[in-house]
């Protein structure tokens, strides 16, 4: 019932924006979706970019630091402008009061990251997300620190409304539909720092009304380009070790459409033609190098050679850009997920019964390591036990570590299944957890350090005996996750432990 109010609230308040002739809106707000770029305010917000030039900003969400945390509707919907959360190294020392050195700017560890479920880039550029700012008043406080992509929404809400003013100054009238593609265009990308959370990169206000100028004179100005994936439905490509085999490449059509206002007139659309080149920094993708785009849209396929990458996640990006002015039109984001135990067959039967992963992980200030791990066909829970290690087991200070596990599933957002703890360890701290997980599936296992020093880690591994899961301590091994069967029949249970117990 409250999710029903709060739909029918964020309708009215759009709709009312519209009568008030704003040009653009913040919404710093969202949750977690299953199903991207779908439902009623999905239309409603395409209504208003393409009948009245207005303008949604949101924020991505504070969900990091795993990917597929991308929140809705800011990073799940193409027509509404995602925001990620940015800080710089003055912001970490000036509002965070750090007395040591860190390595410069970033985003911050919890803010949201892409892909989304359906492939799509995620938060489309960052944005400062933080300030010592102004409260409202019943809290007793002229100022206080805040922070969150609820803070850096606003911010680029803001540096588009300033851009907006400039080119009404010069006389020009920006359509909303150019507003993705001009972001996407001048962002200034950040070295180092994560894609999946700084989208195209930091926004500039400078370069953004320079893009703005530019692409609201082109023809094809009140028109707003769409991509999707035949196969999938969805708005990137996105290929899993869990569904193909690790040793082929994977073929997919890629669908460029174009979408505008109901009145425009038909001799515009006639005209819409555009020779386009296609570029991608990586040669893991294979793609068309040119193509004749038009009013009706053009498909093409995009190979994905699997084999040629390593464990982990790998993501780049083709572009699209028009032959003449070399401009950007619209990105067609790629991301490849390949588990540390990727067997050589798709069928959940093959998987292993049962894995025992170790790694020792030395995690710097701000740091985060992400590690993808295919689950046993019989595995209905992970372990997880993490302690302190070497010459920080001796240290008293504090430390705040952020543990993030998430298994993407079809039909189902990505907080239904994750597992997200924010541990302060000191000294000799150690730590154990128990998650429920869906055999067959890919895992993504994330830590990240908090704004501290450098972390050392690993985990001791255990045995699961009986009914209530007494946990046993082996000195001298090293396993930070041993999955291990679970069923609520007692006597299922003993006899799937009895075959991890035979497999370790």
């Amino acid at each position: 019932r409250r999710a029903v109010r709060r739909r029918t609230a964020v309708r009215d308040r759009a709709c009312a924006q519209h009568k008030i002739k704003v040009d653009v809106i913040n919404m710093s707000y969202g949750e977690a979706t299953a199903f991207p770029a779908r439902g009623r305010f999905h239309k409603l917000a395409e209504e208003l970019l393409f009948e009245h030039d207005v303008v949604f900003v949101s924020s991505a969400g504070n969900s990091g630091p795993a990917l597929f945390t991308a929140g809705a509707p800011g990073a799940t919907e193409p027509t509404i402008i995602g925001i990620g959360a940015y800080v710089s190294d003055a912001m970490m020392r000036a509002q965070y009061s750090l007395d040591e050195n860190v390595k410069g700017a970033d985003t911050y560890t919890w803010s949201s990251r892409g892909p989304s479920s359906d492939g799509g880039p995620g938060p489309c550029v960052c944005a400062p997300g933080g300030a010592i700012t102004c409260v409202p008043r019943w809290t007793l406080s002229k100022l206080q620190l805040m922070n969150g992509t609820s803070m850096s929404s606003p911010n680029a809400a803001g540096c588009i409304a300033v851009a907006f003013s400039v080119s009404a100054q010069r006389g020009a009238r920006v359509p909303g539909t150019v507003v993705r593609r001009a972001l996407e265009s001048s962002a200034s990308r950040i070295a180092g720092v994560d894609p999946f959370a700084q989208g195209c990169g930091l926004l500039q206000v400078p370069a953004l009304v320079d893009a703005l100028d530019f692409y609201a004179a082109e023809e094809d100005a009140r028109y707003f380009y769409t991509v999707s994936v035949e196969e999938s439905g969805g708005r990137g490509i996105l290929v899993s070790s869990a569904d193909v085999l690790s040793d082929t490449d994977v073929t997919r059509n890629v669908s460029v459409q174009l979408k505008c206002a109901r009145d425009i007139d038909a001799n515009v659309h006639y005209a819409i033609e555009k020779r386009i080149f296609l570029t991608c920094d990586e040669d893991w993708v294979h793609a068309p190098r040119s193509l004749q785009l038009m009013r009706g849209g053009r498909v093409f396929p995009v190979r994905v050679s699997v084999a040629a990458l390593e464990h982990g996640v790998h993501s780049t990006v083709i572009r699209l850009q028009d032959a003449n002015t070399r401009r950007l039109v619209c990105l067609v984001p790629v991301t490849v997920l390949v588990a540390e135990n990727s067997p050589r067959t798709t069928s959940p039967e093959a998987a292993p019964r049962a894995l025992s992963w170790e790694s020792e992980i030395a995690l710097a200030p701000h740091g985060i390591e992400r590690h993808f791990l295919r689950i046993p066909a019989s595995a209905f829970a992970m372990d997880i036990h993490l302690r302190v290690l070497g010459e920080h087991r001796d240290s008293a200070q504090s430390r705040i570590l952020s543990v993030h596990c998430v298994q993407r599933d079809f039909a189902r957002h990505f907080s239904a299944g994750e597992l997200h703890l924010r541990w302060r360890a000191t000294g000799a701290a150690e730590i154990f957890r128990r998650h429920a997980v869906t055999p067959g599936r890919l895992i993504e296992v994330t830590m990240a350090n908090v704004f501290v020093p450098p972390l050392l880690l690993t985990t001791i591994s255990e045995r699961t005996r009986g009914r209530r899961h007494a946990h046993r301590v082996h000195d001298g091994t090293c396993s930070p996750l041993l999955w291990t069967s679970w069923d609520s029949a007692p006597h299922s249970l003993l006899h799937r432990n009895t075959q991890v117990e035979a497999a370790c």
